[in-house]
C-alpha cells in the first residue's frame, strides 16, 4: 500500500473518492468475484458458482485490489457493496424523483386539458350564438 501511494496509485485512498467512483474502473467479472468474496465464499466456491477456474478468481482479486489501491480482499470487498448500495439508493431516490415529476406533468395536463375544454365550450357557444344570429336574420 504505501508503494502505491508513493507510486499515485492509491490516489482514491488518499483523497478518499466516493466507493462507487472507484468500482467503475473494475470489469464486471472483478465485481462479481468481489460481491461473492463479501458474502464469505472462498475462491474455490466463488470458481463453482461463476464457472470459472479459482486462478482466475483470484487473478480478478488481485486485479481489483490494484484497481481499488486497497490489500486486503474484504476491503475490496465492502467498498463493491458499499457501491452497490449507494448505487440502489440513488435509482430508489431516482424513482421517487420521476414519480414526483410524471404526478406534477400529469396534474399540469390536466389543467390544461380543463382549460381547453372550457375555452372549447366558450366557442361552441359563440358559434352557436353567431348561427342563430344569422338563422333569425334569414
Amino acid at each position: 500500500m504505501v508503494q502505491r501511494v508513493a507510486s499515485g496509485q492509491a490516489d482514491d485512498v488518499v483523497h478518499g473518492s466516493n466507493p462507487a467512483a472507484r468500482v467503475t474502473r473494475l470489469s464486471q467479472g472483478q465485481i462479481d468475484c468481489l460481491l461473492l468474496v463479501d458474502q464469505h465464499h472462498s475462491s474455490k466456491e466463488i470458481a463453482v458458482r461463476l464457472g470459472i477456474s479459482p486462478h482466475t478468481v483470484d487473478q480478478r482479486i488481485r486485479g481489483a485490489l490494484e484497481k481499488l489501491g486497497v490489500d486486503r480482499r474484504g476491503e475490496a470487498a465492502r467498498l463493491v457493496e458499499s457501491a452497490r448500495a449507494e448505487l440502489a439508493s440513488d435509482v430508489r431516490r431516482a424513482r421517487q424523483d420521476l414519480r414526483q415529476e410524471v404526478s406534477e406533468l400529469a396534474i399540469t395536463v390536466a389543467e390544461r386539458l380543463i382549460r381547453k375544454s372550457l375555452h372549447d365550450e366558450d366557442h361552441r357557444r359563440i358559434v352557436a350564438d353567431a348561427i342563430a344570429r344569422v338563422d333569425k336574420a334569414n
